[in-house]
């Protein structure tokens, strides 16, 4: 019997699983949407899970196959209530669909517990990068956050505190930026902005004021905020200043959490992985590259990673870790 384990990537925009061989060569992947638990229900969260896994698995050929270990890295998940939570649902994930294919089975032995592990999406994109739990990650996607560890797992963060307090270089604040640019120039408080058109175009509004009107119905989530950060960074590639500075401001901002991360974690003066990842930092060059010019000066024996894998491919290199401690 064939024997694979699932490695799953949720964060506030989407959610990724991978099934993968004992070698880690993935054989089905499913996506889906938010998974993070502080902005969807435990119902929404199963639903999302389940639509992720099963679609890791409906396209599997061999005849007969087991799960021997799973391992998720959610967003939000930072605490031992919310993994209890995710284990709970993930338990009954496996555990309906090897009753609904039968060509599916569970390993001997499989226990939630043992076999069911839960982190934050840091660490799992920690490991996709460095390809141990030892160093720090830089992700700044919808939200953002600065993470590490040490090698005798002292760990430290900084961000990550959600939209309302601490999301500083996401793409969240980057569109909130953009967003308050465009009615202080409406204001004249400010100068104008290529990001006024490009934005009012975007979300198909005739005029600031209907682009407050929008604000105000609640319409827009979170997520599709974070998604103006691609209209800002047209606007920047225009050579607007506005723009240039908001994204500028959102590299310094995440160079700040990783300076203080790394003074936490005694990493100032010597040599530690620095992974970098998430939508912002991979797809918006003037974000990284402020960030990385920073960390060149401040923290120059950081060793900067631009992983070549998905995060999800640190789920699965940690439930192969597990599967070989069992």
């Amino acid at each position: 019997m064939s024997k694979y384990v699932l490695g799953i990537d949720g964060g506030s925009t989407k959610t990724v699983c991978l099934l993968a061989d004992l070698h880690g060569v993935a054989y089905g992947r499913g996506e889906s949407g938010i998974s993070n638990p502080n902005y969807v229900n435990q119902e929404e969260l199963r639903e999302t899970l389940r639509r992720a896994t099963e679609g890791s698995i409906a396209s599997l050929n061999s005849s007969l196959f087991e799960i021997i270990g799973v391992c998720l890295g959610i967003a939000g998940a930072g605490s031992e209530e919310k993994q209890n939570l995710i284990r709970g649902v993930m338990w009954d994930i496996v555990t309906d669909l090897v009753a609904r294919y039968p060509s599916l089975g569970l390993c001997d032995g499989f226990e939630e517990h043992t076999h069911i592990q839960v982190h934050g999406d840091t660490v799992v994109a920690l490991v996709s990068g460095a390809g141990l739990r030892y160093g720090m990650v830089v992700i700044s996607g919808t939200g953002s956050i600065v993470y590490g560890e040490t090698s005798d797992g002292l760990t430290a963060f900084a961000g990550g505190w959600g939209h309302l307090l601490a999301n500083e270089g996401s793409g969240y604040q980057i569109g909130t930026h953009a967003l308050k640019a465009i009615v202080r120039a409406s204001d004249g408080r400010d100068v104008f902005t290529l990001l006024e058109p490009i934005i009012l175009e975007y979300w198909n509004c005739t005029s600031t004021k209907q682009l407050f009107l929008y604000m105000l119905s609640g319409d827009p989530t979170i997520a599709d905020i974070a998604d103006l950060s691609k209209m800002v960074d047209k606007a920047a590639k225009l050579d607007d200043h506005v723009a240039k500075d908001i994204l500028k401001r959102a590299g310094r901002e995440l160079a700040i959490g990783v300076k203080a991360v790394a003074t936490r974690l005694g990493f100032l003066n010597q040599e530690f992985p620095l992974v970098l990842t998430g939508g912002v930092l991979l797809n918006i060059e003037l974000v990284g590259a402020e960030l990385i010019s920073r960390i060149r000066c401040e923290l120059p024996m950081a060793q900067i990673i631009e992983p070549l894998v998905e995060p999800v491919q640190g789920a699965v290199i940690l439930a192969l870790e597990r599967r070989a401690l069992t």
